[in-house]
């Protein structure tokens, strides 16, 4: 397997400034801790994108004031350019559709595991959240492990297993329609097999994005849409579906939005915000970041607010 090198470092908020301590004696993963600390605490996962690193993707998502007010934990794990030269994930590789030890997923599971530790986790809390192409492993990740993560976003990214190669990942980014949500969600049930639950989704895109096609947003709600159907009773039987249950105007930026839930009992179990005038970028980030776009919604708190209520019942480590 080819080396993935990570940085390990502990963050806290003091009151309005942002304090780094010095680099701790182990490898792998950069990792937030608020002050306000919840015992034991919620994880959030966030996956940058190409050219971007863990520190970079933390500063323009501003992930980290949302967990201060939150008391959660947030993980940003450091792709290496020994692994792909533009620092993407490799979401669209055979070998990251596999529950396997030698893939980059694994590498995620295992800073997780790294993460708890060092902090009193909640595992039964653990979300996942990626943007472009760290929203494509994002997918992969809630794909093959249902049974781990309770709920995950993917901002500006594709379905699980939307493409399996370089080229082919190039050519589907600008062209969702060639993808099929019932083939790519039979890949991923039998992906994860019999320890698959179904799992809450967020999709967040620009209108106009140029670089992943907003299609790809509704190509993951139906691939888990079908998913979810199957692995509530193990039948696809549309007892889930992707039917609009609700729609709602988010006027409170510049850029307004439209959240759309597919409702499935208390929460919305899969759900899509799609950002007006919006290119490749997280919405409501820090201006002046690579891929962020202050104009928008608060795409982090947003994202927050869907997976926080859910709770994965699991002995994973």
């Amino acid at each position: 397997m080819k080396s993935i090198v990570f940085s390990f470092v502990v963050f806290v908020m003091c009151h309005t400034a942002l304090a780094q301590f010095p680099w701790l004696e182990m490898e792998d993963q950069r990792l937030y801790i608020p002050q306000n600390i919840q015992q034991p605490a919620p994880v959030m996962v966030m996956l940058h994108g190409c050219l971007q690193t863990g520190e970079t993707f933390a500063v323009s998502t501003q992930m980290n004031q949302v967990a201060e007010q939150n008391g959660f934990v947030v993980i940003y794990p450091d792709q290496s350019r020994v692994n792909n030269p533009l620092k993407c994930w490799n979401w669209f590789e055979p070998a990251n559709h596999q529950r396997t030890a030698n893939n980059e997923m694994q590498v995620i599971l295992d800073l997780i595991g790294l993460a708890a530790e060092q902090v009193p986790l909640d595992l039964q809390r653990v979300y996942v959240a990626g943007l472009s192409a760290g929203g494509g492993m994002a997918a992969n990740l809630m794909g093959c492990y249902s049974d781990f993560f309770a709920a995950g976003a993917v901002h500006s990214g594709l379905a699980f297993a939307a493409a399996t190669s370089v080229g082919e990942a190039q050519s589907v980014m600008r062209n969702p329609q060639r993808l099929n949500p019932q083939t790519l969600a039979e890949k991923a049930i039998n992906c994860v097999g019999e320890k698959g639950r179904s799992i809450p989704v967020f999709a967040v895109h620009g209108l106009n994005d140029t670089i992943v096609a907003m299609g790809h947003s509704q190509v993951l709600i139906q691939q888990f849409a079908i998913y979810n159907d199957f692995f509530d009773d193990r039948q696809i039987n549309g007892s889930v579906s992707d039917e609009v249950f609700a729609t709602r105007d988010i006027k409170d930026a510049p850029k307004q939005a439209t959240l759309i839930s597919y409702n499935r009992g208390q929460y919305p179990f899969l759900s899509s915000l799609i950002v007006d005038r919006m290119d490749h970028a997280w919405s409501g980030g820090k201006a002046g970041e690579q891929y962020s776009d202050p104009e928008g919604p608060n795409a982090s708190h947003l994202i927050w607010m869907f997976v926080s209520p859910h709770k994965r019942q699991n002995s994973f480590f």
